[in-house]
């Protein structure tokens, strides 16, 4: 959600999509500092690499943008233009929050912030933090697109107030509601709906660190001249499983691989090597372990400036979903039992919704997110 795209007069695309994990952010500006840190410097707000804002403004100053550009928009802004071909994009204040530069209390993006990249206010849509109706598809009514964080956590949690979202796919979030404007250095405060927030912990690996394991036992197959070609992903959960039955001294493993937000230039480790855990079955462990360990992280820096007590963990994404050692993990971690939606595609389901809302068949989030219902996730060896 805070990658962009560059679309015309005419609402026709003018370049591809630069996601999330676009990286130009962290080339050298000038050959001095890097232009996140340079944007973040100049105009007060954390520029993380990735954010929409940030791309433009090395886009503009490398002159790579495209002829012809009128907006920059979200992809999801770009999907509901088309659907509906209304005249001109409009942009949900959680996908405008996530471009960079956002204005939280005036729920705006700050055009003088903007001014001082030497980027054009005007090139952002209109901003809205309501349940606006844009248009109409084939009859149905298409309401202004919302960020898949806030769509997840609409989706998968029943008492907001009361609960922790756990969302771990390629990358992975912890986030808490609250109806306060709060600072917190390790988190980032997100506009929920209107004059509402999520508290939101983002780690830039997540369940990759899981992936990027499986690659190098790949590697290491090939290496030895074996020829495999189905995923090792079942084979890595039972290796894991195995370890923590066992219950050995556990490795260490710090997860942050491609760095944090608020630092890029992180990396994992591996600690606690010894003898007797230097093995793949410890090294799978140890990884599941790593990925919720950074959740917990920012979530313990955050306990300070959260109201109220926690009581529910609610887990969404297929990392957590498809491992019932993830989920036994995270429950202990956090010291709460984890519950997962009966329902599949968390942010799906808040996105309609969040619809239903727009169209008064709810009367507010409280009444929507009434209906959400909860199971208990697997044990070890696949019962609840």
């Amino acid at each position: 959600m805070h990658g962009v795209l560059y679309t015309d007069q005419n609402n026709q695309a003018v370049s591809p999509l630069y996601t999330w994990q676009d990286g130009r952010g962290e080339l050298i500006r000038r050959g001095q500092i890097s232009y996140s840190r340079y944007a973040s410097e100049i105009t007060g707000y954390k520029m993380a690499s990735g954010y929409g804002i940030l791309t433009h403004f090395n886009n503009i100053e490398n002159r790579l943008v495209p002829d012809g550009v009128r907006y920059i928009v979200t992809i999801a802004d770009y999907i509901a233009i088309k659907l509906t071909k209304a005249k001109s994009p409009l942009m949900h204040i959680s996908h405008a929050a996530a471009l960079g530069a956002y204005d939280i209390l005036h729920e705006k993006i700050d055009e003088n912030a903007l001014r001082k990249l030497e980027i054009d206010p005007a090139v952002v849509p209109e901003i809205s933090g309501g349940y606006v109706k844009i248009g109409s598809y084939k009859g149905r009514s298409v309401f202004c697109a919302i960020g898949d964080n806030q769509a997840s956590f609409l989706g998968s949690v029943q008492n907001p107030e009361k609960s922790i979202l756990i969302n771990i796919g390629t990358g992975s979030q912890v986030s808490v509601y609250t109806n306060e404007l709060i600072h917190c250095d390790s988190m980032e405060l997100r506009p929920f709906m209107k004059k509402d927030y999520l508290l939101v912990g983002s780690s830039l690996c997540g369940g990759y660190a899981y992936s990027l394991l499986e690659m190098f036992y790949s590697r290491v197959l090939k290496m030895a001249g074996v020829s495999y070609t189905g995923s090792l992903m079942p084979h890595m959960d039972k290796a894991a499983e195995k370890a923590y039955k066992e219950g050995r001294n556990p490795l260490r493993v710090s997860t942050k691989f491609s760095g944090t937000r608020e630092n890029p230039y992180i990396r994992g480790s591996i600690k606690n090597i010894g003898i007797d855990n230097f093995t793949p079955e410890e090294l799978c462990l140890g990884t599941l372990r790593g990925i919720v360990e950074e959740l917990w992280e920012y979530y313990k820096a955050a306990l300070p400036f959260i109201k109220g007590e926690r009581t529910t963990l609610v887990g969404s994404g297929n990392s957590i979903k498809k491992s019932s050692l993830m989920t036994l993990l995270l429950s202990e971690a956090f010291k709460l039992p984890l519950f997962l939606t009966k329902h599949k595609e968390e942010a799906s389901y808040g996105a309609a919704l969040y619809a239903l809302i727009g169209e008064g068949v709810f009367e507010d989030i409280k009444q929507a997110q009434s209906i959400i219902q909860y199971k208990k996730p697997d044990r070890i060896g696949g019962k609840p």
